[in-house]
């Protein structure tokens, strides 16, 4: 199979895969930093804030993973492939573990409708 993968990064040595791993790292420690505690209470507005950079961070995660995981189904024998899937998914650990265990734990959903 033969996939096209330019519009993701131009190859495993692509300067901007490199830089988007650095920036994902380094963002994922500013949400962690800038929300943890503080989810139950945000205003619309900031929480609303809060929903675009944690879309933001999985989307570029999302990238990384996949162009990754695709990359190496082209040849899974090739162990630079492989190590970029590991290298991948590694990154995506680290990124979530800083914060997701705390960002919806204390979110609650109404059980009942409101009242109109």
């Amino acid at each position: 199979m033969v996939w096209d993968l330019s519009e993701l990064y131009g190859g495993p040595d692509d300067p901007q895969l490199a830089a988007d791993r650095e920036a994902v790292l380094k963002e994922a420690g500013e949400f962690a930093s800038r929300y943890r505690g503080r989810v139950v209470e945000l205003d619309a507005g900031s929480f609303r804030e809060m929903l675009r950079s944690y879309e933001q961070l999985l989307d570029t995660l999302g990238r990384i993973g996949s162009y990754a995981h695709l990359l190496w189904t082209t040849d899974t024998t090739r162990a630079e492939y492989g190590k970029l899937l590991q290298q991948a998914r590694e990154l995506s650990r680290k990124c979530t573990s800083s914060w997701y265990s705390w960002t919806w734990s204390g979110c609650r959903c109404p059980t009942s409708a409101p009242a109109s």
